[in-house]
């Protein structure tokens, strides 16, 4: 799929050990903004780390765009919200 988007430095998610986790923008994000892939295993500290693309594909220019992107695992010490 070969989607432009507006690269951003992502957050990093410290895990101990390797953690299921869903990735989702919150209602009311801008539908133009997608995450790939929306669930999978975070790969803990010291590894290669878990890869987390953000597109974003604008129907109109000219307009703002804003999203919340939610990355959830199951320990409190790994979720991040990340304001697009």
């Amino acid at each position: 799929m070969n989607i432009p988007y507006k690269a951003q430095q992502p957050p990093l998610l410290l895990c101990r050990n390797p953690e299921p986790f869903t990735a989702y923008f919150l209602a009311g994000s801008d539908p133009e903004f997608l995450v790939l892939p929306r669930a999978g295993e975070l790969l803990p500290a010291g590894t290669v780390g878990t890869h987390i693309t953000v597109g974003f594909k604008p129907r109109m220019y000219g307009k703002k765009h804003t999203a919340t992107l939610v990355i959830q695992v199951g320990l409190p010490e790994c979720n991040t919200q990340i304001y697009l």
